[in-house]
């Protein structure tokens, strides 16, 4: 049975009450903001167990700090997400500190503490804090890396960590959505690209303090996401001055199973002023020659791909407040390879993305239990395909071999330059307005301009492969120039219920897009038999899209090792905006040339997600968990042909536009057994089971099945990243001598194709047969992947000299599998060719150095 609830615009009394339900509210617990968490616990006598009162408590390395109220409790609102050392100082009671105390972004950590009379005679003592098994307080699914657990993983970027949770396939679909689906912030900002999806910035590897990984049960502060939120802090300065410097490099000892990539990085941190103001600055290129240099190294010179990202911040920490100033830089050029064209790899365009992102954070305490946070910020993506300018552009038409197998001359009739720009203005006030309530309220506002040039010609292509050599081009030129508006306003509380630990959050959002264009009313005017003539009868103005999200969650404890949760909520996500703008232009639509078109007035798409959650403490130090989860999609995106069967699709006979249609539905069960504390061996084993099902799998299947003279499905069908079976194991460990590491393993089982074999690439074998999509599976994935390293303590004879030297070895796929990716629907890895492509990449090791100071 799903549970539904449906918000409609009549059921005004409906959100009369929720709203009115919300503010009653208003006396109650803690959500935190996106970059910042929250420290609480009692301080008694040892001896007595009695209550202390006025008890220093400081977070060292910060102004943060408060003291014990009459009943001995104490709490510290907005401390930045990372790892602290806390002070405990009282007259007559022996001086405690507290090391590796975690403070997780939007959420609360609780440190108890029993102080000692202190003989005249007696020293500090300082405890190391343990990581507690079982996070009592969210009511969602939600994993965090710290900064040093990262530097161990074997990924490339923080994105890479996606694939690594559970509920996660290996490339980062969460729970059965697609990729694009994941909202990712960096300091509580967004780091997306509004255009292509996913994230539009990287970070240096040391630039990153925490990572926080939501695969369900999102709070209302979080919008425009559909499966998931990856929360990135970035690290800041200390008192003491630290160096970083940090190269990696594969073809150390040659071999064709290399990339020759090269990669280095260099971090810097300390005062500017001691206690008050620090800076933080690290930047990391890579330079590759890729899978492929065996090819690319006869047409182009080295590198072929080279990465550059950086970030510089400047934290001044003030009596009541911090200011955080920043920027942060990624530039990634890059050369395409594809196997039919590496007779002709220089016809493919270059291509280059620039982003750059300054923001200045501010934070102010107004009290022991209440501040805001105020962010402005500004977003700029400069993305580029192809050389020179417009002006310079001149399609070059390519040719095929006898057999249209590879391409031999010609160009690639694609250069593109879009450019986003947005500017954020966010605002969080937190309150704690009860012991057990803490009431969270937040707005924000973006203006963005996009503009866009895209030349594109493809030609038509059969279902098989094959060009169309005589039909005509479709033409995907277009040009637009938007400032589309979008805000939101959420109201977040969370409820404690004292002594049982059980807790309700309850949280609403609303949502704006304004995307400030017309829609062209269009009739088709037959002209002739099969064709028809493109009339533009009217222009109609955009309408500002809304959207209302409840969210709900409850936790509450079975016993004093296990807790249970439930989580409700609904979701959306606006349309990225080439589907809201692509072929609008007055000009492309006179002259007829754009076979795609974009519709502003397309709906969000919209979730409804639920999950049930068990986590139980087994043993010491092992904890697991049984986690159900189901959602249903509503207007996904596809696209719709506004033409007879029988007619071209491009020009002035008609055309193919976005709308909003299909289903997606996906649910399944997550086995987690999660170590964090061990002398040998800590990490989490998982096992998963998803269906992923849907109607569309990309954004233009409708036109695609237009050319290929197919018919749109009016069944679910599982869908291509419907990864049905996933066992990961996810594991560090120490080994002699000083030696410790990280490994990776995935098992999967096989994901579905298409099965329509045709022996000339035209014609289907079968042409009676029924399409039926991804009607058969491939043969499953195994990865191995391993980083081991070891860390030398050196002692320090002349300044300059490194205080640790860690070496380390970084190996993936280190059993070589040959993991398909894809096959033809003859069933043939990498198609008629035997593209290589179609399979993962193969073994890599690489060896690297850092020199810390």
């Amino acid at each position: 049975m799903t549970l539904r609830i449906r918000i409609q615009k009549s059921e005004k009394n409906w959100l009369r009450f929720l709203f009115i339900l919300i503010l009653s509210l208003w006396t109650s617990g803690p959500v935190f903001g996106g970059i910042s968490g929250k420290l609480y616990g009692t301080v008694t006598d040892e001896k007595t167990g009695d209550a202390l009162i006025g008890v220093n408590i400081m977070i060292l390395g910060t102004r943060q700090g408060t003291a014990s109220e009459t009943d001995g409790s104490y709490q510290i609102q907005n401390i930045r997400a990372g790892m602290y050392s806390v002070q405990i100082r009282m007259i007559g009671y022996q001086t405690v500190t507290f090391k590796d105390i975690r403070i997780h972004p939007d959420r609360k950590t609780r440190l108890d503490i029993s102080m000692k009379e202190k003989p005249l005679e007696m020293e500090g003592v300082e405890i190391t804090v343990e990581k507690p098994l079982i996070q009592t307080d969210i009511t969602g699914t939600t994993y965090d890396i710290e900064a040093r657990e990262l530097v161990q993983l074997p990924i490339d970027q923080f994105q890479d960590a996606v694939g690594l949770q559970p509920g996660a396939t290996y490339d980062g679909h969460i729970r059965g959505g697609k990729k694009r689906e994941i909202f990712y912030l960096i300091d509580g900002l967004p780091a997306q690209d509004w255009i292509q999806g996913g994230s539009g910035l990287n970070l240096p590897q040391s630039a990153i303090e925490q990572i926080s990984i939501q695969t369900g049960g999102m709070t209302a502060e979080y919008g425009n996401t559909l499966s998931g939120v990856v929360n990135v802090v970035t690290a800041t300065g200390h008192d003491v001055p630290s160096v970083i410097i940090r190269a990696d490099k594969d073809d150390l000892f040659g071999g064709t199973q290399v990339s020759h990539a090269n990669e280095a990085e260099i971090a810097l941190s300390g005062p500017i002023k001691k206690e008050k103001i620090y800076y933080f600055t690290a930047y990391q290129g890579l330079w590759t020659q890729t899978r492929w240099w065996q090819d690319m190294n006869r047409f182009f010179t080295s590198p072929f791909r080279q990465n550059a990202n950086g970030i510089a911040k400047i934290d001044w920490l003030l009596p009541a407040g911090r200011l955080s100033m920043q920027c942060i830089y990624s530039l990634q050029r890059w050369r395409d390879y594809e196997f039919s064209w590496r007779f002709n790899l220089d016809g493919l365009p270059p291509r280059k993305q620039i982003s750059l992102r300054p923001a200045i954070i501010w934070t102010h305490t107004l009290s022991k239990k209440t501040f805001y946070t105020f962010i402005l910020g500004y977003h700029d993506l400069i993305s580029k395909i192809g050389s020179g300018s417009m002006e310079s552009f001149s399609p070059e038409p390519y040719a095929y071999d006898f057999y249209l197998q590879y391409i031999m001359s010609g160009k690639r009739s694609w250069w593109t330059e879009t450019h986003q720009q947005v500017g954020m203005l966010q605002t969080h006030l937190t309150s704690q307005v009860h012991p057990y309530h803490l009431l969270k309220i937040g707005a924000q506002f973006n203006l963005t301009r996009v503009h866009s040039i895209l030349r594109k010609m493809e030609p038509q292509m059969t279902y098989f492969g094959k060009p169309l050599v005589h039909e005509p081009l479709l033409n995907y030129s277009t040009e637009f120039d938007y400032t589309p508006r979008s805000g939101s306003v959420y109201i977040q509380d969370k409820f404690e219920a004292g002594s049982d630990r059980s807790v309700v959050q309850i949280g609403l959002r609303f949502d704006f897009l304004d995307p400030r264009a017309q829609r062209p009313a269009v009739e088709l005017i037959p002209t002739e038999p099969g064709s028809y003539q493109e009339v533009v009868t009217e222009w109609v103005p955009a309408k500002v899209q809304t959207h209302l999200s409840p969210r709900i969650g409850f936790t509450m404890p079975l016993s004093d090792r296990s807790f249970f949760f439930v989580n409700y909520g609904h979701y959306f996500q606006y349309p990225l905006f080439e589907y809201l703008y692509s072929g609008l232009d007055n000009v492309q639509l006179r002259n007829g040339v754009n076979v795609l078109r974009g519709n502003p007035d397309l709906l969000a798409e919209q979730t409804e997600a639920w999950e049930i959650s068990t986590r139980v403490q087994l043993v010491e130090n092992l904890v697991g968990s049984i986690t159900y989860f189901r959602k249903e999609t509503m207007n996904q995106i596809d696209t719709k042909t506004y033409v007879g069967s029988n007619s071209r699709i491009a020009g002035d006979y008609g055309f193919a536009e976005f709308v909003n249609n299909p289903l997606g539905e996906s649910q399944g069960v997550e086995l987690v057994l999660k170590r964090d504390k061990g002398n040998f061996i800590t990490g989490e084993i998982s096992y998963t089971y998803m269906e992923a099902k849907g109607l569309s799998e990309t954004e233009n299947q409708g036109i695609n099945y237009a050319q290929w003279g197919f018919p749109i499905s009016t069944h679910m069908y599982y869908l291509s990243w419907d990864q049905r079976h996933t066992l990961k194991c996810d594991l560090g460990f120490k080994l002699p001598y000083g030696f410790h590491g990280n490994i990776v393993f995935q098992k999967t089982s096989g994901r579905p194709y298409t099965y329509f074999p045709s022996k000339d690439g035209f014609t289907p074998d079968l042409p009676e047969a029924h399409f039926l999509p991804n009607n058969r599976r491939m043969k499953g994935h195994t990865f191995f992947n391993m980083k081991i390293q070891k860390d030398f303590q050196l002692k320090k004879a002349f300044i300059g000299d490194p205080s640790q030297v860690t070496v380390y070895f970084d190996g993936r796929n280190l059993l070589n599998n040959k993991n398909v990716i894809w096959m033809d629907s003859s069933g043939r890895i990498g198609g008629e060719l035997g593209d290589p492509a179609a399979y993962e990449i193969g073994r890599r090791m690489s060896f690297g150095v850092q020199l810390t100071y």
